[in-house]
């Protein structure tokens, strides 16, 4: 496996998991930014740009981390699912906020939204949606 990283970058997560797994990987470390210039990226993403992937694991972590601020005591929770949606890209080097809000938490379900807005200009890339299974800790 081959993981193209970015020093202080979010495939830090994808590298840490690597490591903790103890699967065997080469690591490929890119300038930040622009990591699109660098030999043999475009290679394996010829457009240079970032994969709608990126936007529903960034989504889905702001809104769970946003139902697991309303919790109730003792409780604990996982996605049950969730939706994005893709309004545009987000042009490379932009710096990005992803805004996670509650809607509803109660004993058995949480539900929030997302947001995914340019820093500087307030433009709008991506909205989600989630719902939470809310459990007893164990």
């Amino acid at each position: 496996m081959k993981l193209w990283h970015c020093q202080d970058a979010r495939s830090l997560r994808a590298l840490w998991a690597l490591e903790e797994m103890g699967l065997p990987y080469e690591l490929e470390v890119m300038p930040f930014p622009p990591r699109f210039l660098h030999a043999g990226y475009l290679e394996v993403n010829p457009l240079g740009t970032v994969h709608g992937g990126w936007y529903g694991t960034i989504l889905d972590s702001a809104m769970a981390c946003a139902v697991m601020t309303k919790l109730p005591k003792g409780s604990v929770y996982t996605t049950l699912e969730y939706k994005v949606n893709l309004i545009r890209a987000v042009p490379l080097g932009t710096l990005v906020d992803c805004i996670g809000e509650t809607d509803h938490v109660g004993r058995s379900t949480g539900v929030a939204t997302g947001r995914l807005v340019g820093v500087e200009t307030g433009t709008l890339y991506a909205t989600g949606s989630t719902t939470c299974l809310v459990m007893p800790m164990t």
